[in-house]
């Protein structure tokens, strides 16, 4: 019996998968900044990630190939991270972080597109383009209704925080109606 019992524990040690960190951080002075935190670790797909489990415990645990990472590596990148973040940041743990850098990718991204806005004379073209004498505003191109491809400069356009956008045609400014504005 003794001996089926330890051929049994040494079959389990060699089939358990091995967890390479496993830090636990519940009683960590900065466990609540820590909540969502998640560091990739190349070259192999290893993942040290924030874990809450279901008996009031938090860790930081690695997920997947992770024997190149120690326990003391993993700990000393969440602080440094940390204090970086807290730098540059007032986010109350790294998952707000990353809500907030996520924020401003889409803002980025959607500043970025190309929009137009059709009129009974052509269709103007909003240009992901900064104007180079106008700061903070962006080319407005006009593409003219007819046969041929006829382009010429509208003015410039620009996007109030309020997500609106202001078209200035030299002359005039006005509020573009978004609702008539289209990604093209």
């Amino acid at each position: 019996m003794k001996t089926k019992l330890a051929i049994a524990a040494l079959l389990a040690a060699f089939v358990a998968p091995s967890v390479a960190v496993e830090i636990d951080i519940t009683d960590d002075p900065n466990k609540e900044f820590f909540i969502g935190y998640r560091m990739e670790y190349p070259p192999s797909d290893c993942e040290v990630i924030w874990f809450a489990s279901q008996w009031q415990r938090e860790y930081l645990m690695g997920m997947g190939n992770c024997d190149h990472v120690s326990n003391d590596r993993a700990y000393r990148d969440i602080i440094k991270t940390m204090k970086s973040v807290k730098s540059r940041s007032n986010a109350a743990n790294f998952a707000d972080y990353r809500r907030e850098v996520d924020a401003k990718i889409k803002a980025e991204t959607k500043k970025n597109q190309l929009r137009c806005l059709d009129t009974h004379s052509g269709t103007y073209l909003f240009l992901p383009a900064k104007a180079p004498n106008k700061p903070d505003w962006f080319i407005l191109d006009k593409l003219h209704n007819g046969g041929r491809l006829n382009v010429s400069a509208a003015g410039y356009w620009q996007e109030t925080k309020d997500g609106n956008l202001i078209a200035d045609f030299g002359i005039n400014t006005v509020n573009v109606n978004m609702a008539n504005v289209y990604e093209c």
